[in-house]
Formats: C-alpha cells, sequence, structure tokens
C-alpha cells in the first residue's frame, strides 16, 4: 500500500514540471513587450551591368546613364577628366535646391570630385548629359574601377570605394561622406 502514496507524489511532481516547461511556450501578457528581433539589414541583390554598355563613346573612358524616370543624367569618369569621378545632373527641379529652380540659368547637381570630395548646387553645364545615355535600370548597379553607382526607386547612390558618395533624387541631392 505504501506504492500508491509513492505514485501520486510522483505523478504530481511530472505534472508540476510539465506546467512548469509549457509555461515557456506561452505567449506574452497583452500588456507585456515584445521583444524585438534584430539581425544584418538585408540588402537588395544588385545586378551589376557590363559597364562598355555606358560608355560614352569606345574608348571614351566616360560612362554615362539616365536614371528609369528620365529625370537624372549620370555618369562615372574614373580619370577624373571631366573634373568628376561621378555625378548626376536633374532635369527638374531639386527640392533641396531652390536657387537652381530657373530652367534658363544653373541645374541642381551633385558630384564627387577629382579632389575627393562629395559636392552638391548648380551648374550650368551638364558634364553628364548625353543622349547616347542608357537606362539603369532599378535594381542595378555601375561600377568602373573604384566608383560605383546603384539605381533604386529612392534614387541613385554614387560612391568611391570607402570614400565619399552622394544620393541623388527629385527631393534631395545630398553628398555623402
Amino acid at each position: 500500500m505504501r506504492r500508491a502514496p509513492l505514485l501520486a507524489v510522483s505523478l504530481m511532481s511530472l505534472t508540476a514540471l510539465s506546467l512548469v516547461g509549457c509555461a515557456g511556450n506561452q505567449p506574452p501578457a497583452d500588456d507585456s513587450p515584445v521583444p524585438q528581433q534584430t539581425g544584418p539589414t538585408v540588402e537588395p541583390d544588385w545586378e551589376t551591368v557590363d559597364e562598355e554598355r555606358f560608355a560614352r563613346s569606345p574608348g571614351s573612358g566616360v560612362y554615362v546613364f539616365e536614371s528609369p524616370t528620365g529625370n537624372l543624367a549620370c555618369g562615372i569618369d574614373p580619370e577624373g577628366s571631366t573634373g568628376f569621378l561621378a555625378g548626376c545632373h536633374a532635369r527638374d527641379v531639386v527640392e533641396n535646391l531652390p536657387s537652381c529652380d530657373d530652367p534658363e540659368a544653373d541645374g541642381p547637381w551633385t558630384a564627387i570630385t577629382r579632389e575627393g570630395t562629395a559636392e552638391a548646387g548648380c551648374q550650368r553645364e551638364g558634364v553628364f548629359f548625353a543622349p547616347e545615355a542608357r537606362t539603369l535600370d532599378y535594381g542595378q548597379a555601375l561600377q568602373v574601377g573604384e566608383v560605383r553607382c546603384e539605381s533604386s526607386e529612392d534614387g541613385v547612390a554614387c560612391s568611391w570605394a570607402d570614400g565619399p558618395g552622394f544620393t541623388a533624387s527629385r527631393a534631395a541631392f545630398t553628398p555623402t561622406d
């Protein structure tokens, strides 16, 4: 008869342990904060295009493209013969450059200069406007040497190795470090 109390105690202990084990699987109470998952940001899978398809002319060493909207005319000049390593000009007004809104005067541009600085401003000459420019579609990247430009729905972003860069869109031309 001593087995019955021992069996009852054993069953109660197993039941208590299984309830404690299940408690960890319960969702938090409504007023409990839900832990946020963190992890690396997933970068888009950029399709790097063949640079020669974007050459201004064979052997020119200058590579030009347009944004999918046609508003930005951009280019890469890895030798800096144009004065810029990379740059973009806008056909329309850029919100953060209101002084460039006169279509008969200077137009908005942003660039990485041959001196290694990133700048934005207004300029009369459209260095990278080219009738033969191809479209760099969203999700595509053009890389020439250490200069890379990427096209997304947010605009065009260009950078020089680990140095300066810029983003260009209808909303803003922004130099980056």
